[in-house]
């Protein structure tokens, strides 16, 4: 599964947001990287994830923050965006910890189809005169 690459395609125009939104890519690149090593453990799986999962959250509520300034009318829908892959993190991480077996590129490929869709569509919202 190829990795995704960061390109100023994805910039949303706030310096803050882009360089969160390139950690996750970063953290999404490791996370690949660990899943299709054969190699890997459960418990190495389960960090990786819970890294992703956690900055995500950590950067959701910055990004949250511009949502209100720059397009508060769309706040609300984008919130209930982030609330859903909230929600779906925490199941992810629960499975994860209960020792459930998980196939990893499929775990890494759900991850990255979501924040790769998230931040081509949703987030350009966020690009000054776009909303």
């Amino acid at each position: 599964m190829a990795k995704p690459q960061w390109s100023d395609a994805f910039s949303v125009g706030d310096v803050e947001v882009d360089s969160q939104h390139r950690m996750l890519f970063e953290l999404l690149g490791s996370l690949l990287d660990l899943a299709a090593k054969p190699t890997a453990s459960h418990r190495e799986l389960s960090e990786a994830v819970h890294g992703l999962t956690t900055y995500a959250r950590v950067h959701f509520d910055t990004e949250e923050e511009l949502w209100l300034s720059r397009a508060p009318h769309r706040y609300p829908e984008h919130r209930r965006m982030h609330e859903q892959f909230r929600a779906r993190a925490a199941e992810l991480e629960h499975e994860l910890a209960a020792g459930k077996p998980i196939d990893p590129l499929m775990l890494a490929a759900e991850l990255q189809a979501w924040i790769v869709q998230h931040l081509m569509v949703e987030d350009q919202l966020l690009k000054p005169g776009a909303a």
